[in-house]
């Protein structure tokens, strides 16, 4: 029993205590409601239980007129009306969650209390949270930044003032002018544990992806500050981010910084290609992916004897290494950017005697470096002091004596994949790989003198046969014959 001023303060205050996992009449429960049918919400309110208040809400919720429901139920016109006063004040408040989770929301300050507390006085509590986004020195052409927010709340419980998701949490987007921007939001579900701010940097003609880690998300009552700081941006093509999250009014918490680098569209084709690795290099002022490749290696010495057979890797005892292929003139040292996607705690470059020192981001999982010279191009990136998962950098200059493809002695493989059969060279004959091109031959024959094998690609014998059971065997990648080698001569080059 509940005594009120009016029905619904009556009603409510009925509800509130039935202790069987509702908070009051809008909100929690295991009836489902919101999951059946029409037909079968009918049947729920036909039905005289001691759940069927319940379902006659939703169906209210649903905008069922009150003379369907009372033809249903038999339930007085008057008292349906009165429980829809209540069922439309709770659909208005939270009413921003279905309609559009991406759109403004006003600040709410919320607190339950009796009229006994309400005359010694009490604190409103803030429901929702707050995002105030600066950009610093944003160039002219900048167009806007949108962000991502993930895990969002998007429903209003008024019965207990808590802000939850009413199905699957959703991701929120805002977009921000280069004026900057602050606005509300419902706060995060999970807020405990670590979540992605993803953001997208938006030029004219190009955008360019990037997110931050954060360790905790956002409570009621806090505000993200976000700072996007792009004065690096013309030297460099980097850009800083620095976020922290901190109640309201106050100038604590953990400040998170990251740099990060733009990758345009048309530049970011090999992104995610490899499971493992990312590799960048800068050229022409712009930060453009670098195909990485796998190839299978083994500490054979310790392996010997159960690897001599396991040419296709079925004991899994061959790890995974990869190298990456690019052409730079090396005119200046060359900017080179390799994200782990795995993350990393420590990274060491190869040969140590080069010097070259790093700079580490764990925001975006990456270390950059420079190679200060052509002959110290060629380095090896290895993560967490794993030398058998490390990461190969080959670069070249271009190939000043390409030939022309056009030539009758001129066997020319273009960018893509290659499966030939068995390719034989003869004297005076060229086989140019170009770079992008990779050449899966059945074997390849030398016959004669003045042979060239050339050219930026690769020849791979991934797909060679091999073949045994005690021992393997395989085909000859290059078989050489009537090559010679005398002074004077010209031999295989």
């Amino acid at each position: 029993m509940a005594i009120g001023r009016t029905f619904e303060e009556a009603f409510g205050k009925a509800m509130r205590p039935l202790e069987d996992g509702h908070q009051g009449i809008c909100a929690g429960g295991k009836e489902g409601a919101d999951k059946l049918s029409d037909d079968e919400l009918a049947q729920a309110v036909a039905t005289p239980t001691e759940h069927r208040i319940f379902f006659v809400v939703e169906a209210l919720r649903r905008g069922w007129d009150i003379a369907r429901i009372h033809a249903i139920c038999g339930i007085d016109p008057w008292y349906l009306n009165r429980i829809n006063d209540m069922v439309q004040v709770q659909e208005s408040i939270r009413g921003l969650r279905v309609e559009d989770i991406d759109a403004e929301i006003p600040a709410i300050w919320m607190q339950c209390a009796t009229r006994q507390q309400i005359s010694k006085g009490f604190t409103l509590k803030p429901l929702t949270s707050s995002v105030k986004v600066v950009l610093v020195n944003a160039p002219d052409t900048l167009r806007s930044v949108v962000l991502t927010l993930p895990r969002m709340t998007d429903a209003l419980y008024i019965a207990s003032g808590k802000t939850e998701p009413f199905g699957e949490a959703l991701e929120k987007q805002v977009e921000v002018g280069r004026a900057g921007a602050e606005f509300n939001i419902f706060p995060m579900a999970r807020q405990t544990a670590a979540w992605k701010l993803g953001f997208k940097v938006r030029f004219p003609n190009s955008e360019a992806d990037g997110y931050m880690m954060l360790r905790e998300g956002v409570a009621a009552g806090q505000t993200i500050d976000l700072e996007i700081d792009f004065s690096k941006l013309e030297e460099e093509f980097t850009y800083d981010v620095a976020s922290r999250v901190a109640a309201y009014g106050e100038q604590g918490g953990e400040l998170t910084k990251g740099e990060f680098f733009p990758v345009l569209p048309g530049d970011d084709k090999f992104r995610d290609a490899n499971p493992y690795y990312n590799v960048y290099v800068l050229k022409d002022r712009r930060w453009q992916t670098v195909e990485v490749c796998n190839a299978l290696c083994s500490d054979s010495p310790n392996h010997h004897e159960e690897i001599w057979n396991d040419w296709d890797n079925s004991k899994k005892l061959r790890d995974t290494m990869c190298y990456a292929l690019f052409t730079h003139d090396f005119a200046d040292a060359v900017r080179v950017k390799v994200e782990k996607r795995s993350g990393f705690s420590r990274v060491a470059v190869r040969p140590s005697a080069y010097g070259i020192t790093t700079k580490e981001s764990a925001s975006s999982n990456t270390v950059e470096f420079t190679l200060p010279a052509y002959e110290k191009r060629k380095v090896s990136v290895e993560f967490d002091g794993d030398r058998y998962h490390n990461l190969f950098l080959m670069p070249s200059r271009p190939d000043t004596r390409k030939p022309a493809v056009s030539g009758g002695n001129v066997s020319y493989y273009g960018p893509g994949e290659h499966t030939e059969g068995i390719i034989v060279l003869t004297e005076g004959q060229t086989l140019y790989v170009d770079e992008g091109a990779v050449l899966y031959p059945q074997n390849i024959q030398v016959r004669g003198n003045g042979v060239t094998i050339a050219g930026r690609g690769v020849i791979s014998g991934e797909k060679m046969r091999h073949w045994g059971e005690e021992f393997s065997n395989a085909d000859v990648m290059i078989d050489v014959q009537g090559n010679k080698h005398e002074a004077g001569s010209k031999a295989l080059r």
